[in-house]
This record gives C-alpha cells, structure tokens and sequence, in this order.
C-alpha cells in the first residue's frame, strides 16, 4: 500500500501501520524484563525458601529471544518489511513456549536450580527434588508468557494488516520516486 493509502487508512479510523510492531515491541521488551525477575520458589526444610531467578534456568533463552524479537519489531516500520515481524514472531513463539513450560510446570524450574544452581545432578538431583516441600511459579514467568503472547499477537496483526510479507514492486517504485523528487 502506496504512503496515500496508509494515509486514507488512517482517516477512515484504521491503525497506523507502526501501532502493531509498536506493541510488539512493547511486549518483547516486558518480555525481556520477565526474563531477569523471579521464576520461581521452592522450600527446603534445611535451608528455607529460595527464588530462582529467571536467568538460573530458561530465562536465558527467553532473554536472547525476546532482545531478537525487540530488535526486529522496531525494525519493522523503518523498513517497512512485514517479514521482520513475522519473524519476531516466531522468535516470541519461543519465549512463549519455555515460559509456558516454566509457568504450567513448575517442577522444571525447580529441577533446573537442583541441577544448576546446587550443582546436582543425576541420583543426587532426584534425591533434593524429592526433599523439596513445595515449589511453584514466580510473576517473572508469568509476565515472560503473557507479554510474549502479546508480540505473538503483535506479529500477526502486522503482517494481516500489511496484507504481506514483502512490498509489491509498484510499492517500491512509488517508494524510489518519492525519495528521487526530495
């Protein structure tokens, strides 16, 4: 769509093409925020309650997927590319996908800070894990899952928007000519 469509979209009450890769971006970068918070708590009877922050375990992962799709979603309205939305959107499928296993199985950030934070593993880890009296979900994954929803949601509401993924040839002539006459 020419600059004098994207213009007559927003007059007739449509978004503006860069509100959706906006709140893409805005979820990416929560997203990169949960991945620094608490995932996680587990209670040992000899040494109390613990957190397990987010970077302990899978907020890693998270942390590198969410700061690619932030980067891609701000991206998006410079270059006028829908395919780099998309593919933030893919990367936010990730951070969906290891947070939703942190969030609904809070078992797997428990196991995680046996094995990698008390450097337990194989019959020892199974051993602690099974002292553990109780362990559960923190807000940073939390957070993690629904702000990466959100930059799932973002992405395909910017490439339906765009109603594609890369320009139409017309497009970027119409693009070139207007950059020539400046």
């Amino acid at each position: 769509m020419s600059g004098h469509g994207q213009q007559r979209q927003r007059r007739d009450g449509g978004p503006a093409p860069w509100v959706a890769p906006v709140a893409g971006a805005t979820g990416a970068a929560l997203a990169v925020v949960g991945s620094l918070l608490t995932w996680g708590e587990v209670t040992h009877p000899a040494w109390g309650d613990q957190e397990i922050a987010g970077l302990d375990g899978d907020g890693v992962w998270t942390l590198w997927l969410a700061v690619g799709a932030l980067v891609l979603f701000l991206a998006t309205p410079l270059a006028r590319l829908p395919l780099l939305a998309a593919v933030a959107g893919v990367l936010s499928v990730g951070t969906v996908a290891l947070s939703g296993l942190n969030a609904f199985g809070p078992d797997r950030s428990a196991r995680i800070y046996v094995r990698d934070v008390l450097g337990r593993g194989g019959e020892d880890e199974d051993e602690i894990f099974a002292l553990l009296s109780d362990y559960g979900s923190a807000p940073g994954v939390w957070l993690v899952l629904a702000t990466s929803v959100l930059s799932v949601t973002a992405a395909v509401w910017t490439v339906v928007q765009a109603g594609q993924l890369l320009p139409v040839a017309e497009e970027m002539r119409l693009r070139d000519g207007e950059l020539a006459k400046r």
